[in-house]
């Protein structure tokens, strides 16, 4: 809220991937009145028991491998069935792009990450009077199609749309589509 401040931006469109996407909803119903739109990608109501058993098998390979290695490796969790069978050049290319700029952030942050999202309970929608847009991949391993469609369906005329054969990187693997439906959701939100 300070960095909006300091800005002096009076309302924002409000984006979050994931955890990313938690966060955003967790600030929507904090700060309503500072809210123009929220758009939610891979974002789950909560954390269902098959992504919490995910989530300990990141923290187990977190405290064995360093970050480097975690983040290189995984491609199995976030990229589809078909981009990891049928682009792997991709999957190898976006490799060395995270090889090439190493860790954004510390091992430590990825594990508070992990063990927020393992104890993650639902999120009260209550305030949210906005437009919102939830968007999911179609085999998404860590946030299932259904846990965002229930965020779509708790919220009043948001909108739900589901990228095909995506991951839970659909921003990266389907990146036109994702960019078509985000650009006209924010256009429909001014």
């Amino acid at each position: 809220m300070r960095v909006i401040d300091a800005l002096k931006i009076a309302k924002i469109h409000l984006v979050g991937v994931s955890m990313g996407g938690v966060v955003a909803l967790l600030f929507a119903t904090k700060y309503p009145a500072r809210i123009r739109s929220v758009s939610l990608h891979s974002t789950p109501q909560k954390v269902g028991a098959l992504s919490k058993i995910r989530l300990e098998t990141w923290l187990l390979l977190l405290e064995r491998l360093d970050l480097e290695d975690f983040l290189l490796h995984l491609a199995p969790w976030i990229w589809s069935k078909e981009s990891l069978s049928r682009s792997r050049e991709r999957i190898d290319q976006y490799r060395e792009i995270q090889r090439a700029r190493g860790a954004t952030i510390s091992k430590a942050i990825y594990e508070l990450q992990c063990r927020a999202s393992i104890r993650q309970t639902s999120i009260d929608f209550t305030g949210i009077d906005v437009p919102v847009l939830v968007t999911a991949g179609s085999d998404d391993l860590l946030v299932h199609e259904s846990e965002s469609r229930m965020i779509h369906e708790m919220i009043p005329g948001s909108s739900f749309h589901v990228f095909d054969r995506c991951g839970h990187a659909s921003f990266i693997e389907n990146e036109k589509e994702f960019h078509q439906v985000q650009s006209a959701f924010l256009a429909g939100s001014r």
